[in-house]
């Protein structure tokens, strides 16, 4: 049976800036590693069985960073990450502020050693690779709601 995952890509519009900032969890497995690996991720777990992929996102998100899940998502799409698993993904807009954000370094759950929002530059340098498409995604999304 192939793996399956889902999750959400949280977005914000800094004041003064045309792209997007989003919202990124670094594993605990990948703490040593270090911020500068592509060890970043989205929001993202593993179904329970019978559990909806949207249901699955809303669940991981509020796991992995002790927020509640914005009621309204948008279907982002789906990517496969290079070990086969396939990852369903929703993005969400935010209006989060600089004051709303995780202290650093805080935490949320044992599997996530950090939580940090990261301009698209450098997320695209921070992502799991198969997760990096996510991002021109997303900013066409952004783009098209600009218009």
């Amino acid at each position: 049976m192939p793996k399956v995952a889902a999750g959400i890509l949280l977005y914000r519009r800094p004041p003064n800036r045309r792209r997007p900032e989003v919202l990124l969890v670094l594993p605990r497995s990948a703490r040593g590693a270090g911020s500068r690996s592509r060890a970043w991720s989205i929001p993202k777990g593993k179904p329970l069985l019978n559990e909806r992929l949207i249901d699955t996102a809303r669940r991981e998100f509020e796991e992995e960073t002790a927020r509640a899940a914005p009621d309204q998502l948008v279907e982002l799409g789906e990517i496969v990450e290079p070990s086969g698993k396939r990852v369903a993904v929703w993005a969400a807009h935010t209006e989060w502020s600089a004051a709303d954000d995780p202290p650093n370094g805080d935490a949320p759950t044992p599997d996530i050693a950090d939580v940090g929002w990261f301009d698209a530059d450098r997320a695209q340098r921070l992502l799991r690779p198969g997760q990096a498409p996510l991002l021109r995604h997303l900013e066409q999304l952004v783009g098209q709601e600009a218009d």
